[in-house]
């Protein structure tokens, strides 16, 4: 299935009666959970996001494997992002909370640095 592979608020245009999500220069076929699990980790609370997986059509929302799979790509895209910024020579205390966040997914917690919309 095609991914964004980059929805954050930047990539986001809503609109009275839906939102649409822009900038696609990174598309690729992905895990079709990818990008929901991505708006979960970053922009959700904790305690809605099963609800957003049903409304998202996955009959397994609830499921360890589903859920693993949610903290599997939060880790994945938390790790990647700390790399990019040592790359791009950000700061340690950048790639230091980048580096939380993976360690958090890893372990199946919460993000500590959850942003709001």
């Amino acid at each position: 299935m095609p991914s964004h592979t980059d929805p954050n608020n930047s990539n986001v245009l809503v609109a009275p009666d839906r939102v649409y999500l822009i900038d696609w220069d990174g598309v690729m076929l992905s895990d079709p959970l990818r990008d929901i699990a991505l708006i979960l980790w970053w922009y959700v609370p904790p305690e809605r996001g099963e609800a957003i997986l049903q409304r998202c059509w996955l009959p397994d929302a609830a499921s360890a494997a589903t859920i693993d799979r949610v903290f599997w790509w939060a880790a994945v895209s938390s790790l990647r992002v700390a790399l990019w910024i040592d790359r791009q020579a950000r700061g340690d205390d950048a790639i230091r909370s980048f580096l939380a966040d993976f360690i958090a997914a890893a372990h199946g917690l919460p993000n500590p640095r959850r942003l709001t919309p």
